[in-house]
């Protein structure tokens, strides 16, 4: 009789630890197999993978679109005019017209890369 003691798993791996994987086994000098048996990763799995970047069906998860806080600000005025009504159309008929309207965004957010 025999017994296998031995658990079988079955990972999930993330795109991005994926991609990394397969960077590393592409990487100059690297040893395909050195790789494989470092991630623990049968060497199939990883050519599936390395296929999949190639044919762009395996790619890197684009970030959730995020939400930043707006101020609005009272335009300038020119001098000897007056200003328009919040309510008001912009180009009304009875108004002359006038030149676009522009808007600034300014991103003030701390970046650590």
């Amino acid at each position: 009789m025999e017994i296998i003691s031995a658990i079988e798993r079955r990972r999930r791996w993330r795109a991005e630890e994926k991609l990394r994987i397969v960077a590393e086994a592409g990487a100059p000098g690297a040893v395909f197999a050195l790789v494989t048996r470092h991630f623990e990763v049968s060497r199939g799995q990883l050519w599936k993978w390395r296929t999949q970047v190639r044919s762009g069906e395996l790619v890197a998860a684009q970030p959730d679109p995020e939400f930043i806080p707006v101020r609005v600000m009272a335009a300038a005025t020119q001098p000897g005019s007056q200003p328009r009504p919040a309510d008001a159309p912009l180009n009304a008929p009875d108004q002359p017209d006038r030149p676009h309207a522009s808007i600034t965004v300014e991103d003030n957010r701390i970046q650590n890369y």
